[in-house]
């Protein structure tokens, strides 16, 4: 019973929250949208979680988005190809993030405190090195997608 009445709870505050966003498009609904969004986030103080996942779902659109620009076949611009290793860096670093952050919230496999460990900075070094070689070499050639898979991974 308590995860049906958690659940429609969040279905009310999901509600809510859209309700306000459609209320802030005007000026003259705009106070009354920020009520119904105030009271989505109080009914919504218990969904950290559900928040931690739906970043990690935008941070991975972001970067298949980006993906699917150079996927087009037309030759991108130098521009948009150094924009799409952005969002690719950007989207694959939130989506991880975020899977952490909802793990350590719902307390499934990492513990509540930060992790350490031996040669954690040269190894974080490392990584971003790859990726602004990655990045590099998807800048220099657009059309190689395995590249770009590389630099989201």
């Amino acid at each position: 019973m308590t995860s049906v009445f958690i659940d429609l709870t969040y279905l009310a505050a999901s509600v809510l929250f859209i309700l306000g966003i459609k209320g802030l498009t005007h000026p003259r609904t705009a106070v009354r949208g920020n009520l119904l969004g105030a009271a989505g986030m109080l009914l919504a103080v218990a969904m950290p979680e559900m928040v931690a996942l739906l970043n990690a779902f935008g941070g991975a659109a972001s970067a298949l988005i980006a993906g699917a620009v150079l996927a087009q076949g037309d030759e991108p611009t130098t521009q948009t190809a150094i924009a799409t290793v952005a969002s690719g860096i950007i989207g694959s670093v939130t989506f991880w993030g975020s899977l952490v952050a909802f793990d350590k919230l719902k307390g499934l496999l990492l513990p509540d405190q930060p992790v350490h460990f031996r040669a954690q900075q040269p190894l974080n070094a490392l990584l971003g090195l790859a990726a602004l070689a990655f990045g590099v070499l998807v800048i220099n050639d657009p059309s190689q997608l395995n590249t770009y898979g590389l630099l989201v991974a």
